[in-house]
């Protein structure tokens, strides 16, 4: 009796075996594609990493070349201050001489060499 209630135990596993053995098949089919999605999404931020780091690396080139040209950049604005102050000077300067100029010419066209001058100008 033995052998005969092995067998039916035998026959009642196979089915659930077979259940099972489908059963693990699904869980394993996501799990290669989990993996295959892990290794393609890894192999994708991999490269952005590196993209990142090229990114950073210009930026810090960048950075540095600036500071390097600031003090440059702010000496030269200190010349061009300096050099816009002493044009309205002149310009200044300039003016009072036209008025100055304006103001004596019917004197001044009493004399030849400086008649000349205004003649040209």
């Amino acid at each position: 009796m033995e052998i005969k209630s092995l067998e039916k135990h035998i026959e009642l596993l196979i089915p659930n075996l077979e259940e099972a053995n489908k059963l693990q098949k699904t869980f394993d089919a996501p799990s290669e594609l989990g993996t295959k999605r892990l290794v393609n999404s890894k192999s994708q931020l991999d490269s952005l990493v590196e993209k990142a780091s090229i990114l950073t690396k210009l930026g810090m080139q960048y950075k540095q070349l600036l500071e390097k040209r600031c003090p440059d950049l702010k000496m030269a604005e200190v010349e061009v201050d300096l050099l816009g102050n002493e044009v309205e000077e002149l310009l200044s300067l300039l003016a009072k001489i036209y008025i100055t100029l304006d103001h004596y010419t019917p004197v001044l066209q009493h004399y030849p060499r400086v008649r000349l001058i205004f003649t040209y100008h």
